[in-house]
């Protein structure tokens, strides 16, 4: 698990998408210039480089913990962040496209749990997608900031669903949201549950 104090970077490459320089690169020139970007003893890396469905490289550089000094390896296991917002949008997008779900479709569809109802219907999926649902991220009034790092997607997305108002009216702002893409996430785990015969 990594803990709030750990720093890292996680660079997948993939060969076919480098340019014939990187692609004609020995082992060691690439652990010497890897090494030479990744201190041992401060934040590193795990790389690992594919051409097709072979590994030609994997090497972690530095470290995983600055406090206990544990080394980053393969098995490391790093906080994305944001990045991962770019899979779910592209899952939802997947999943609009094969028909198993609308851009449309208004909360309540896959959270009918919400306190004020008319939110859950006002607020369409595409208002998540886009940061413009106006739904307050009333989180930190009653989660710490450890849990808001470690907590899972309903965890986070749970006490969105107790808000009264909104902010603005959905799609009239523009307005950031980390927990609108963990109820995405969750939409997408419903449906896939779905499919699999588990709900």
């Amino acid at each position: 698990m990594i803990k709030i104090n750990q720093l890292g970077i996680v660079f997948l490459i993939g060969l076919t998408a480098c340019n014939q320089q990187v692609k004609n690169k020995t082992s060691l020139e690439l652990d010497q210039f890897f090494a030479s970007q990744f201190n041992s003893n401060e934040p590193g890396a795990a790389v690992l480089i594919m051409q097709g469905k072979t590994v030609v490289f994997s090497k972690s550089y530095g470290l995983a913990d600055l406090t206990t000094h544990e080394p980053i390896t393969s098995k490391t296991l790093f906080n994305t962040g944001s990045i991962s917002k770019t899979f779910v949008s592209n899952v939802i997008l997947l999943l609009a496209e094969e028909k198993k779900l609308s851009l449309d479709d208004p909360l309540e569809k896959y959270f009918p749990d919400f306190k004020n109802k008319e939110i859950a219907r006002t607020i369409k999926l595409h208002h998540l997608l886009t940061h413009t649902s106006g739904l307050p991220d009333n989180r930190r009034a009653i989660l710490d900031s450890v849990f808001l790092l470690s907590a899972k997607d309903e965890e986070n997305f749970a006490p969105l669903k107790q808000n009264d108002s909104l902010l603005f009216e959905p799609g009239s702002r523009y307005e950031y949201s980390n927990p609108a893409f963990n109820a995405l996430a969750l939409i997408i785990e419903k449906i896939e549950s779905k499919k699999n015969g588990k709900l």
